[in-house]
């Protein structure tokens, strides 16, 4: 995927800093412009959180199918529409809780006059029943956030690092806030384009790294599994594909971060980039067939 990225790059002037990919255990790196050791990941950030959750089902710390209601009773609206009360973690990551609209985006995470953003999140109206559709959005993975501090008593963010980020050898990493000190948890994690391999490693090999455990293969697949049409593509938990009989699946972020898992070849890619007119989800589908 490497040798086509970097064609395509070139053929299209994107404005690409770093790509690497590891295939057959074997590593490759390609360096295109200068950039930050650390880059935002934007919504690739989706990826490392639901990867979190992985973790956490391992240590039964939570499971897929608690209702999220158990974890966030006191950020829930008066008017609340009792269809949410079944909404379970599961529904978060996939985007499937019902809300008829997606908030908590870059662009307007700070305009809406609050700074409680959970219960703001929750106060969205629902337009039908949890696990009946996709509808992509940034609250939901910030809800997610923060049942993890719920379940663990730390944040999300020093939750990744004792249990990802250190183990995994990451050599730097940084997350953003909510006014109230919680993890955005959906977008704005800051880590080098080399530790973002890890993670597709450790989806490659179902959960494990270098011999270590870190979640079930169980959850591996359903994290990739083309659950909810979401446009032209399909969400699982965290990550995407293209098509539903996709052999590949990838995450990826606003201005062309890119983490894809191709276990057909035996290979991961990654990519960190800022062009707006970079379409990951293409990108993906150009160096997989290339």
């Amino acid at each position: 995927m490497l040798d086509e990225a970097t064609r395509l790059i070139e053929e299209k002037g994107y404005n690409v800093y770093r790509a690497c990919e590891l295939r057959g255990g074997k590593y490759a790196e390609r360096v295109y412009r200068f950039s930050n050791r650390l880059n935002n990941i934007y919504s690739l950030s989706k990826s490392v959180t639901a990867t979190a959750a992985g973790i956490l089902c391992a240590d039964k710390r939570i499971s897929l199918d608690d209702r999220i209601a158990d974890y966030l009773r006191e950020y829930f609206p008066e008017n609340r529409d009792e269809r949410l009360e079944r909404a379970t973690i599961r529904d978060l990551l996939s985007h499937a809780c019902g809300f008829e609209r997606g908030i908590l985006f870059e662009e307007d995470a700070y305009t809406h006059g609050t700074d409680d953003f959970a219960r703001l999140a929750l106060s969205v109206k629902t337009d039908c029943g949890p696990g009946e559709k996709t509808v992509y959005s940034n609250a939901t993975y910030y809800l997610f956030s923060v049942i993890a501090e719920k379940a663990t008593g730390q944040t999300l963010f020093d939750f990744l690092r004792e249990r990802l980020f250190v183990p995994l050898g990451f050599e730097g990493y940084a997350a953003s806030t909510c006014p109230k000190g919680h993890t955005m948890g959906a977008t704005g994690m800051f880590l080098r384009c080399e530790d973002l391999l890890k993670i597709g490693k450790l989806y490659l090999n179902e959960g494990t790294y270098e011999g270590k455990r870190f979640f079930e293969k169980r959850f591996a697949e359903e994290a990739s599994a083309p659950l909810f049409p979401a446009g032209q593509r399909f969400y699982g938990l965290g990550f995407w594909r293209n098509g539903a009989d996709d052999r590949y699946f990838y995450g990826d972020g606003k201005y062309g971060q890119l983490l894809v898992i191709d276990a057909e070849h035996d290979a991961v890619f990654a990519m960190q980039s800022c062009d707006p007119a970079l379409s990951a989800a293409d990108f993906a589908k150009t160096i997989r067939q290339g």
